[in-house]
């Protein structure tokens, strides 16, 4: 198994098992954050080891990985299919936390000691950063906390809409609440979304099911009514990344085929009111870009991989192409917003 480690500045680590691409913004790394503006530090990515992630989980079977969570430079947590890892020297070494039935879908880090993971059976929490427990037992494909006792969560509830290209049936996401440290949820009665973040518990953005494509909406009530405001033809799924400071980037996903995927990544600066194309790429596989977008810098490789943006200004997006060679990762970044970017 291989290992890529991508620093930003001095403060987060997002480690890429294989090309495995885990799907979490630089900002799910916690408190303290990257210091905006900061160039990667690409000398990890030469001196970082496989053994980084061969770690004892089930004997003889490498742990799927696709959730990763960093609270500082050294505390950390990796997770996937039915395992959950902790590192405390920056990912150098890993032990296993957890390991059992539950799909590990994404972290929220509060801390070096505390944090929460969405997972297929429920949620996990920790307060001293090594012994999870579960808190609750609904699915939840994300959530995001914003003290220990207060957060919003998505809980998966089925197909919202016809197949698209390729199979591709849209599914969607409830929204949840909670005020107690998740032991138990609210849902908000608003209509299910494909993706959506927060920027507080009330204040979100997202992206919703339309015939065709979806369309981009934000909250100001936690979701129980959400304002449209742009709509993205051809686009199939979306993952959605929001920053304290009113910055939302969005994926929207497009068709699929021939190993590649077409994709349009759209960014807004207030808080998900208004939103612009920065990224597009068409593929032959794929189709046209959502929205197909003109005057866009292409985004890199024939497939989006994760966003991670740590402010409405500065962001990176990761792009994949597993017919080159043996498969290639290609990653870019902006410092302007997306009105430019810089390839790494």
């Amino acid at each position: 198994m291989r290992e890529v480690a991508l620093r930003v500045g001095a403060r987060a680590r997002v480690s890429l098992a294989g090309l495995t691409l885990c799907a979490l913004a630089l900002t799910a790394c916690g408190a303290p954050r990257a210091t905006p503006g900061q160039p990667l530090d690409l000398q990890a990515v030469l001196k970082m080891k496989a053994r980084a992630v061969q770690v004892a989980t089930v004997p003889g079977v490498p742990p799927q990985l696709g959730a990763i969570g960093f609270a500082d430079l050294d505390h950390g947590w990796a997770g996937g299919q039915g395992v959950l890892l902790a590192t405390t020297d920056g990912g150098r070494t890993w032990r296993t936390s957890y390991s059992g039935s539950a799909t590990v879908k994404g972290f929220s880090v509060l801390s070096p000691h505390e944090a929460f993971a969405a997972t297929s059976k429920g949620l996990l929490a920790t307060s001293d950063g090594s012994k999870w427990h579960f808190v609750d037992s609904t699915p939840l494909q994300s959530a995001q906390f914003f003290t220990p006792q207060t957060g919003v969560a998505l809980r998966p509830v089925g197909s919202l809409g016809p197949t698209g290209p390729n199979g591709a049936t849209p599914k969607g996401l409830s929204v949840l609440h909670t005020a107690d440290g998740g032991r138990t949820w609210q849902a908000e009665p608003g209509q299910a979304v494909l993706a959506a973040c927060f920027f507080s518990p009330r204040q979100g953005a997202a992206a919703l099911y339309a015939p065709g494509g979806l369309t981009l909406a934000y909250t100001v009530d936690g979701g129980s009514t959400w304002s449209k405001v742009l709509p993205v033809p051809g686009g199939y799924g979306a993952t959605l990344t929001c920053t304290p400071d009113g910055g939302a980037w969005a994926v929207a996903l497009g068709g699929v085929g021939m190993t590649q995927a077409s994709y349009t990544v759209l960014r807004s600066g207030d808080f998900g009111r208004t939103w612009a194309a920065v990224l597009a790429r068409p593929t032959a596989g794929g189709g046209p870009a959502p929205g197909n977008p003109s005057g866009v810098t292409p985004g890199p490789g024939l497939g989006p991989g994760p966003l991670g943006a740590t402010d409405k200004e500065h962001a990176v997006m990761l792009g994949s192409c597993w017919a080159c060679g043996s498969g290639t990762v290609l990653l870019d970044s902006t410092s302007d917003g997306g009105r430019s970017w810089r390839r790494v």
